[in-house]
């Protein structure tokens, strides 16, 4: 039994782990082609800028999950991350 949930609890961790990372990739996708088509400034590390936008979501929804932050408060958190992003460039 205990080998059984060894290998379960390795393929859950595998799993949960490929979901951020295939987001991520997909980000830095999205974020070229706005480079591409100019809607972002071209020096912007696509793949940096993935990462970063990941991350602050993951921040924030954990937040309003265990209760830390009500989610209204937090409706207008990411504008300067979207600012610097689309309307800088």
């Amino acid at each position: 039994m205990c080998a059984i949930l060894a290998v379960t609890l390795e393929l859950a961790a595998e799993s949960f782990a490929e979901g951020p990372e295939r987001l991520e990739v997909q980000l830095a996708v999205l974020l070229r082609q706005a480079q591409t088509v100019g809607a972002i400034d071209a020096r912007t590390e696509a793949s940096v800028e993935a990462v970063r936008l990941l991350a602050f979501s993951h921040g924030l929804g954990t937040s309003v999950l265990v209760g830390r932050r009500p989610g209204v408060r937090l409706a207008g958190a990411g504008l300067p991350t979207w600012k610097r992003l689309f309307c800088c460039t």
